[in-house]
């Protein structure tokens, strides 16, 4: 807890939180137009990104150099968030399971300023989408928001493996529950979600080495779809019509 309140109290969260606030005005302002909740995330994200180093030469460098195999592993992640932003965008559940994979991948990273950076962003930001729902994220949008966090957690991990797994892990996860868990019962499935994240960010994330850490994660991933595939199956059970003869 005392790790929370320090990172809310922390000068990067507040100049994103700022930031953000910014974004909620814009976001407000264009709401009758149909705007994009993520171009107005990115907008608020990148000057206080750029002001905390993430978009600098530097750190581009150390990553290209020292965890090039992970851009194209960061590119698929990027994919699946996009996809599991635009697909529950209209979703109660979406808003929140946002939260919790900026959350959980802060968690994870080693260098936390760059995601408390953006975890003030999305404290401010998240409110045109939910619960007020006159903002939500679009195709360009989604993909600008995931691309600015999955470089984050690059640059943040750049010195161990396992949160570069775990925390581009958690980011794909959005699009994972979006394709294998329907949405029947909103709580369950926002619970359901928090542990893989959890096991994403805090076990996957925190193991010995990367190749571990994708392992614990592809299981977690398994059991998701699996389960998935079950509560799809009850679900058209109940709904069938009873056989005749």
């Amino acid at each position: 807890m005392r790790v929370i309140l320090n990172m809310l109290g922390s000068t990067p969260f507040l100049y994103g939180a700022v930031a953000g606030l910014v974004g909620l005005g814009l976001a407000y302002a264009f709401k009758r137009r149909g705007s994009d909740w993520g171009i107005w995330w990115a907008l608020a994200a990148i000057p206080v990104t750029a002001r905390y180093g993430s978009l600098r030469v530097g750190p581009a460098e150390r990553v290209f150099d020292d965890v090039l195999w992970a851009i194209p592993v960061a590119l698929a992640a990027v994919g699946l968030a996009a996809f599991g932003l635009v697909r529950l965008r209209d979703e109660w559940v979406g808003g929140p399971a946002f939260v919790l994979t900026v959350g959980g991948i802060w968690t994870t990273v080693p260098d936390t300023e760059h995601l408390a950076v953006l975890l003030g962003v999305t404290a401010a930001v998240i409110w045109a989408w939910w619960p007020g729902f006159w903002s939500r994220p679009a195709v360009l949008g989604s993909i600008a928001v995931a691309l600015l966090i999955a470089w984050g957690t690059l640059v943040g991990s750049v010195t161990r493996d396992s949160g570069i797994v775990g925390g581009l892990g958690a980011l794909a996860s959005l699009g994972w529950f979006a394709i294998f868990v329907p949405i029947k019962n909103r709580y369950v499935w926002l619970a359901s979600y928090a542990l893989v994240v959890l096991v994403w960010a805090r076990w996957a994330g925190l193991s010995a080495t990367g190749s571990r850490a994708l392992l614990i994660g592809a299981i977690a991933w398994a059991v998701v779809a699996v389960w998935g595939r079950v509560m799809e199956q009850r679900a058209d059970r109940t709904q069938a019509p009873p056989s005749v003869g």
